[in-house]
């Protein structure tokens, strides 16, 4: 389970460190609903270019919109844009090496109160995990940060091998 370091920090240095694996009781039977999904092999560095957006799609059961307490009944999926480093330092100076930006923006696309832990694909891969979200759903200007999975993919080969 995720714990963040001590209450030192802004929320960004506190969740850079935003993943978790779990280890399921029993064997996943896949089904219509039920897929797996692929993890990039190496570091993807056209994720990282200083100007380079990508079309990325997000997913979850959290809330609508700001002004309902209620959570999605079903899995809602929307096509989001990543934000260049650049440009998402802008607005979060304190973001690190294993986040990115992603949503908000003209779009007004963006997770919600209960989204996070959800996945932010690319394709047929799994690039990030939303962590933090603005405190506006669906902000027209500030991005959710997402962890990067790519960065973390020596830790996930070294818990794997448990």
């Amino acid at each position: 389970m995720y714990q963040p370091p001590e209450n030192t920090g802004t929320n960004l240095e506190k969740h850079s460190n935003d993943i978790a694996l779990l280890l399921l009781g029993r064997n996943v039977t896949f089904t219509e609903f039920i897929q797996p999904i692929g993890i990039p092999l190496a570091q993807n560095n056209s994720l990282r270019g200083s100007s380079v957006v990508h079309s990325l799609t997000i997913a979850g059961w959290g809330r609508t919109n700001k002004e309902s307490r209620a959570t999605s009944t079903v899995k809602i999926k929307a096509l989001v844009h990543s934000w260049s480093m650049d440009s998402c330092k802008k607005l979060y100076a304190e973001v690190r090496p294993g986040q990115m930006c992603a949503g908000g923006g003209a779009s007004k696309k963006s997770s919600c109160f209960g989204d996070s832990g959800g996945p932010v694909m690319n394709d047929d891969q799994l690039v990030g995990i939303i962590s933090l979200g603005a405190s506006k759903c669906g902000s027209d200007r500030t991005p959710m940060v997402v962890t990067r999975v790519e960065n973390f993919l020596k830790w996930h080969a070294e818990h794997m091998k448990m």
